[in-house]
């Protein structure tokens, strides 16, 4: 599960900066690299968080039922 979280902060950081900075989301001098670690961070922490949930749902869903 942790190599999912750092492809998607590998493959997502960029991008994501990018984006902030076309829709004009006030953010560090672009030449500092705070804010590209900053959102490699949080992009890779909501990944984790997001593969957690998923795979929370799929093992309640395969889980056999208890027996009383």
């Amino acid at each position: 599960m942790a190599g999912n979280r750092a492809l998607a902060a590998a493959y997502l950081t960029l991008p994501v900066v990018s984006y902030f900075k076309a829709t004009g989301v006030p953010m560090p001098d672009p030449a500092d690299d705070t804010t590209t670690l900053a959102a490699a961070f949080l992009i890779g922490v909501s990944a984790k968080w997001i593969s957690d949930i998923l795979f929370e749902m799929i093992v309640r869903k395969f889980r056999p039922a208890a027996e009383d």
